[in-house]
């Protein structure tokens, strides 16, 4: 199932709006997409620690196993 974003009745000003997106991509195996909107997401809210989880997973499927392993130790770092 493919989300078409212009007929979601999301606030798209709300930073979760690119966490969900980024999560959907994600269980649908579409690593670049996910990436995308979880970046988005880091980009307003730095502070969370499975955003950095996603990232680095999405990273190492994508083959970019450096700066996989960067996320994952950012990830490492929170309590």
């Amino acid at each position: 199932m493919i989300i078409d974003e212009n007929n979601l009745d999301i606030d798209k000003e709300n930073p979760k709006y690119f966490f969900l997106l980024g999560s959907h991509f994600f269980r649908l195996d579409k690593y670049e997409e996910a990436l995308e909107y979880f970046c988005n997401y880091l980009e307003i809210e730095k502070e969370d620690k499975d955003t950095y989880k996603y990232i680095s997973d999405c990273l190492n499927n994508l083959g970019d196993f450096e700066l996989s392993n960067e996320y994952y130790k950012a990830y490492l770092t929170f309590d």
